[in-house]
């Protein structure tokens, strides 16, 4: 049977294709949160090549017009409603009409949920 390896607990291990990982896009790109993030994987995929960070909080919406920014806000109602205007009137002179927004878990959840299901699923298979 065809699998992929992955590492948990620092030992590559093999799992079917057809292992459960965590879903990490959701929605479109529109006025909804396309991707949820750890916050450490945020930062070093994203935030340290912006431009410009600014704000607070766990949502982010990313405008990449020829650079990237990244504008964080509390709630996602203030995301949407800031993608909205940026959408609507564009953000720059050479906007590209890529914005989104991110959802970066302040908990870093994701990564340690999905450990937990390769556990589980290594451990089932080893009493069969």
């Amino acid at each position: 049977m065809s699998s992929i390896s992955t590492y948990v607990d620092g030992k590559l291990v093999s799992l079917p294709f057809g292992f459960k990982f965590a879903r990490k896009i959701r929605g479109r790109l529109v006025n909804d949160i396309t991707l949820k993030i750890d916050e450490r994987d945020f930062d070093s995929l994203y935030g340290r090549h912006a431009v410009w960070v600014h704000g607070k909080g766990p949502y982010a919406l990313l405008a990449y017009c020829g650079e990237l920014t990244i504008q964080r806000y509390a709630t996602v109602d203030d995301a949407v409603q800031a993608k909205r205007a940026i959408d609507g009137g564009g953000c720059g002179g050479s906007c590209a009409k890529v914005h989104l927004i991110i959802y970066c878990d302040p908990a870093n959840t994701e990564h340690e949920e999905e450990q937990v299901r390769i556990r589980e699923y290594l451990a089932k298979e080893q009493s069969t």
